[in-house]
């Protein structure tokens, strides 16, 4: 083969890639080749053009399949053939459309790519090149890609504009009927219609639409003259249109060739689609010998496209588009049903006036010619659909308008009372325990009473009547099928159900009454439902937001490790194409080419590998600052949104919350972003090193890398830098929670990294200090860090094989004051409000890359004795709840009070992690009224530091609070957590709580006087039968160390004059059985044999004579407030700045008889109570109490409490 032909190959070659890639020729190169010699070269065989295309739709494949890559594999089942996904997609029968077959093709080339059938998608590209062109196809095929991305990342539906008003059923299908219409005109285009014969059926009147195409002659008039002009011309006459605003009331008739339907800019306006029904003679095309008469298929199931339809139906963009053209197919064919189905698929995705719009449209700009004309208008129908679909805000989703296509079930209300949760079943059976409408009338003739005017007959006497007539006809039916069933039973319910109902006679306006009334109360039992159901459902989709934001930025993720394999994928071919330059060049300057002509061509050939190598070198840099962009906006999400969101999670969950604070997934996230970033660094490298080798003027890579080089670095430092944290929180082993540290003793820490690369794996050490930039305040101590303080992260410690470094063995030592601590601020804070911050430091060396990494822990606080503990943790939680600047070491100096709702949550939260259970609305608005009096809301109170922890009054809030948690979480927590204990409850609820109830009926709650202190009352009735409540004394930790609370209520009795002694707990709050509330936790034994006998003998059995209970003053005991001692001010009433004291206070203490029940002495006579217990007759009533003493029994001895206002009684 001679060099000249070898030449002439080379170009035509790279012409060809050249018209692929659109090159744009490079001009002024350092090479300065003319390109005058390849005008004689741009003409090539039709071999060649083959080629060609087939190369672009290989190469238009690959493209698609990088980018669909892992999006729609799901929606594809195994038994779809690409055989039968190709049929799908050209539907070769004779009566195949052009539109259609662009629909179709577009929707399915995708479909084929990510299935697996390469093959069947080349034929199928090469077909839309024959269509549309090659340039057109590929753009809107890629539209197509960006459109199911864009849909696939979406969780819901495209909401309703708030301008767009719901039309009724009759316009929705009205709408419908004028897509159809122009479907229907689509079909037509193109079939070279020569006849038409049939008949019309009626109008379809569509408002907000205009009829567009040829007027009739002489129709212009009312609405009558222009009906019948176009009746006259029967199926050539497409319909009447208003004539717009400016010719209100004025009408015309329109012809039925080149007519469409399309959205009108004014809702007055409005089309008469004359709806008729031709049988239709037609050519298949020009120049076409075969004609077919159009007429109904008796099969329109097409089986292998309707396998098609199940596979693509939820995907995204391709549905849209495939229904669209199936249903265009189906219309075809006259499928009618099955075309106006797919159609309505087709709306409820982008709305009828978009399909009006993409069918009208192209019916318009294609009218009835063949050839530029039909492309133009199919191009332009896609276009608009694709952007439709991407303009979601332009587009009317009216998944309100398909009543007709989509099937509307309203429950009756009955079934829907039938199948609520058995909480709200459980208020039906008690409204219907009322023997006014039973049940079982209410249940067979459910269907017959839902549809009865019960409110008009409570007024109308005569409606009353014959409803009452009928209802007794009713039941006498249900009788008599009773009787055929041979139910006994439910034939004597019947018969005396309507014994009942006919004592209405009389006045049968209140019957009507009675079921009026039982219906609305159904209808408030479904609202509460209801709502309760809103609840969840605003929950569960909390959480579906939630779960959606991290689908959104895996998907970003994803696609930014496609970004990556495509750009190494790049760069591999920008590598080749600068050998194959180098190559060539350098072969051309070693030859000593005599011919002219052929050192042009030679030349000529070069310009073009310089114009390729330079403008893929631009799009390689293109592309690199595309993937930094994307790199960056996940930087941003995941530094400045999903750690931040993390770091306050953990610094909630460190007072309790039950935050999720694993921390894998954003390890996953953070090293994903890191690999690719370290990519990026290496193909910036890669370009410096193919610069060094091959350059010319005006090179971009030398112009942009080195931008490139500094953006990439800064985005990974600042990840690396962000990925550095402190995983547990430091915590000593015996604490009352994180966060809180005492001078030597141990306590531990662990810090991790979230990118991770195993290469590092005990090669980055950690460093630990403490108070770096401590604050200059006055008296602020400064702790040295002892132990081991220096660990290198390894993926040992870690369950999950993360990068960690785990300090569990440090302990804090102060230093001497040797005037550190001392210096100008006259801030000052007690031990308990000093903050510090314990620091962690280290270096991330990899690849050439050096980064200081710096991570901290959240504030702690320091103590030296454990009686500080308590304090301390209240701290810790203030500073949690409320600051989120973890740096704020000061925050105390200036402290902010805490809104109600955000230190509820806080309370609850100490229950949940101490017990499980959290704090409910009863006991917490309970607290709040203990804080600000009775308010009608407390969302607006604000409780201050000092009030919750600094009072100098020794029994603060947090004291009396941490008292109660201490007692339930060592003592009580089974109970609470099975929601035994009431707990925080007023006397004065309490007492309204238990009068309601049957005697013996008994709550437990929390003292409110005797700090760690639970209590109960119960109901007992006097001689009139008038209930009183009567409460214990409280039981400490004093005695729950000697017994079981659970065995104290178990024994607990009363002895009465002359009376045998017994328990007066019978059933606890609101009705259950003692026995079966706690039976569980009793022991085993009882009697002589209970491992508690011993105590019980002693002191707690809690006999008590008569009256030691009885209820005392309000301002001794926890025995039975009135509701009239409930403190009236809140924090910031007009009794808080009065100080007033409140006058109980100085009034003489009432004394008891002695009882040895609430004494902690364990003098005898046991053996005697025993005795008498076992055997009451045995014994006389005078001789048990006879070694008491003869002393009066004084609260005051056990509850001290020192004087306050009114508004902090808390009893």
């Amino acid at each position: 083969m001679s060099s000249k032909l070898k030449w002439l190959i080379v170009i035509l070659l790279l012409l060809n890639e050249e018209a692929l890639c659109r090159v744009t020729p490079l001009l002024g190169s350092q090479l300065h080749l003319s390109l005058s010699s390849t005008e004689k070269l741009s003409r090539g065989s039709l071999d060649m053009q083959k080629e060609m295309r087939v190369q672009a739709a290989k190469h238009l494949i690959s493209e698609l399949r990088a980018k669909l890559q892992g999006k729609i594999q799901d929606h594809l089942h195994s038994n779809i053939s690409c055989q039968e996904l190709m049929f799908a997609g050209t539907m070769d029968e004779p009566l195949s459309l052009m539109f259609p077959q662009e629909l179709l093709g577009l929707s399915l080339v995708p479909v084929l790519v990510v299935a697996g059938c390469p093959k069947e998608a080349q034929t199928l590209i090469l077909k839309l090149y024959d269509l549309l062109g090659v340039v057109d196809t590929e753009e809107l095929l890629m539209e197509v890609e960006s459109v199911i991305e864009r849909r696939m990342s979406k969780s819901s539906p495209t909401p309703v504009p708030a301008s767009a008003a719901p039309p009724s059923d009759k316009e929705a299908e009205h709408h419908m009927e004028a897509v159809m219409f122009n479907i229907e005109q689509l079909v037509m285009v193109g079939q070279g219609t020569s006849k038409q014969e049939g008949h019309c059926e009626g109008w379809v009147r569509v408002n907000g639409t205009t009829l567009i195409g040829t007027a009739v002659e002489g129709s212009t008039g009312g609405l009558e003259e222009a009906v019948s002009s176009c009746e006259r011309l029967g199926v050539l006459c497409a319909g009447v249109t208003s004539n717009g605003p400016l010719k209100p009331g004025t009408y015309l008739a329109v012809l039925k060739k080149d007519s469409h339907v399309l959205p009108s800019a004014t809702s007055a306006s409005e089309s008469w689609i004359h709806q008729c029904r031709a049988v239709e003679d037609f050519s298949l095309g020009a120049g076409s010998d075969r004609r077919m008469k159009r007429s109904p298929q008796r099969n329109c199931i097409n089986k292998s496209e309707e396998r098609v339809y199940n596979v693509v139906e939820w995907i995204p963009a391709v549905s849209t588009l495939y229904n669209l053209g199936t249903a265009m197919y189906y219309a075809s064919v006259n499928c009618s049903e099955t075309a106006k189905e797919r159609a309505i698929l087709s709306a409820v995705d982008i709305g009828t006036d978009v399909l009006m719009v993409a069918t009208g449209g192209t019916v318009g700009v294609a009218g009835y010619a063949l050839g530029a004309g039909m492309k133009t208008g199919v191009k332009a129908g896609v276009r608009y659909l694709l952007n439709s679909m991407k303009q979601e805000d332009d587009v009317l989703v009216n998944q309100y308008s398909w009543e007709e296509g989509v099937i509307k079930i309203q429950m009756a209300q009955w079934e829907r009372l039938r199948q609520l949760s058995p909480a709200y079943r459980q208020q039906l059976h008690e409204l219907y325990d009322r023997d006014a409408l039973p049940m079982d009338v209410r249940h067979y003739l459910s269907v017959w009473i839902e549809k009865q005017e019960w409110k008009r007959a409570a007024r109308d006497h005569d409606l009353a009547m014959v409803l009452f007539q009928v209802l007794l006809e009713n039941l006498d039916i249900q009788h008599s099928r009773f009787v055929q069933d041979e139910s006994f039973l439910m034939q004597h319910n019947i018969r005396r159900h309507k014994q009942n109902v006919q004592r209405y006679l009389d006045d049968p306006c209140a019957l009507a009454s009675t079921i009026l009334w039982f219906l609305e109360k159904e209808k408030e039992i479904l609202q509460s439902a209801d709502l309760a159901e809103q609840v969840q459902f605003l929950q569960v989709e909390q959480e579906a937001m939630e779960m959606s934001s991290q689908q959104e930025l895996e998907r970003k993720l994803a696609g930014l490790r496609n970004e990556v394999q495509c750009m190494e994928h790049g760069m591999t071919c920008l590598e080749e194409q600068q050998d194959e330059f180098d190559f060539k060049y350098q072969t051309h300057k070693m030859e000593a080419v005599v011919d002219e002509a052929t050192r042009k061509e030679q030349i000529t050939v070069l310009q073009l590998l310089v114009n390729r190598l330079n403008e893929c070198r631009k799009n390689t840099l293109s592309d690199l600052k595309k993937l930094l962009d994307k790199a960056e906006e996940l930087i941003d999400l995941l530094v400045k949104k999903e750690l931040v969101e993390w770091q306050r999670r953990q610094q909630k969950a460190c007072i309790g919350a039950p935050d999720n604070v694993f921390l894998d997934e954003l390890e996953k996230w953070f090293t994903c972003v890191a690999v690719c970033l370290f990519q990026v660094r290496e193909f910036l490298s890669k370009l410096e090193e193919l610069v060094g080798k091959v350059s010319y003027d005006n090179d971009p890579v030398k112009a942009q890398r080195p931008a490139l080089q500094t953006r990439a670095d800064t985005l990974l430092k600042d990840l690396l830098k962000s990925s550095f944290v402190v995983e547990t929180q430091p915590t000593m082993p015996q604490g009352k929670g994180p966060l809180v540290l005492r001078t030597n003793v141990q306590f531990s820490v662990k810090t991790r990294l979230l990118v991770k690369f195993p290469e590092l794996n005990h090669s980055m050490k950690v460093n630990v200090s403490m108070d770096r930039g401590a604050p200059h305040i006055k008296g602020y101590r400064r702790f040295n860090v002892l132990g081991t303080k220096s660990k290198f992260l390894n993926m040992a410690e870690s369950q999950s094989g993360g990068m960690v470094a785990d300090f569990r063995h440090l302990t804090l030592k102060e230093q001497k004051s040797g005037g550190g601590g001392k210096g100008g601020s006259d801030i000052s804070l007690s031990v308990t409000e000093e903050l510090h911050i314990i620091n962690f430091d280290s270096v991330f060396e990899m690849k050439g890359l050096s980064v200081e990494l710096q991570a901290s822990s959240l504030p702690v606080v320091i103590i030296s004795n454990s009686s500080q503990q308590q304090s301390a943790w209240a701290s810790v939680l203030w500073f949690s709840m409320l600051s989120q600047d973890t740096k704020d070491v000061t925050f105390f100096a200036n402290c902010p009070a805490a809104a109600w709702p955000q230190f509820a949550e806080m309370l609850s939260w100490q229950f949940l992690f101490a017990t499980k259970r959290g704090l409910n609305d009863d006991q917490l608005e309970m607290i709040a009224h203990r804080l600000f009096g009775k308010k009608e809301n407390y969302d607006s109170c604000k409780v201050p530091w000092a009030r919750f922890s600094k009072e100098n009054s020794p029994d603060t809030f947090w004291v009396w609070f941490d008292g109660i948690l201490v007692m339930v979480k060592t003592f009580l927590e089974n109970l609470w957590r099975d929601g035994l204990i009431m707990g925080f409850v007023s006397k004065a609820k309490e007492k309204s709580l238990l009068k309601k109830k049957q005697r013996g009926t008994f709550l437990l709650r929390f003292s409110e006087s005797v700090i760690g202190g639970i209590t109960f009352s119960w109901v007992e009735t006097d001689m009139t039968g008038e209930p009183f409540v009567k409460t214990v004394q409280p039981f400490t930790k004093v005695d729950l160390n000697q017994i079981p609370f659970h065995e104290i209520i178990r024994n607990f009795q009363i002895l009465e004059n002359e009376n045998i002694p017994e328990n007066p707990l019978i059933y606890l709050y609101p009705s259950i059985p003692k026995d079966k509330a706690f039976g569980k936790y009793y022991t085993e034994k009882s009697g002589d044999q209970s491992p508690y006998i011993k105590y019980i003998k002693t002191k707690l059995m809690f006999v008590s004579k008569e009256n030691t209970l009885e209820v005392r003053s309000p301002m001794l005991s926890d025995m039975g407030q009135g509701e009239g001692l409930e403190p009236v001010n809140g924090l910031d009433g007009e009794g808080a700045e009065q100080n007033e004291i409140h006058p109980s206070w100085n009034s003489p203490m009432e004394s008891y008889p002695y009882d040895s029940m609430l004494s902690s002495s364990f003098a005898d006579p046991q053996d005697n109570l025993l005795g008498y217990l076992n055997n009451p007759n045995d014994l006389d009533d005078t001789g048990i109490f006879e070694n008491e003493p003869d002393l009066p029994f004084s609260l005051q001895a056990l509850t001290c409490l020192s004087a306050q206002p009114c508004e902090s009684i808390y009893q």
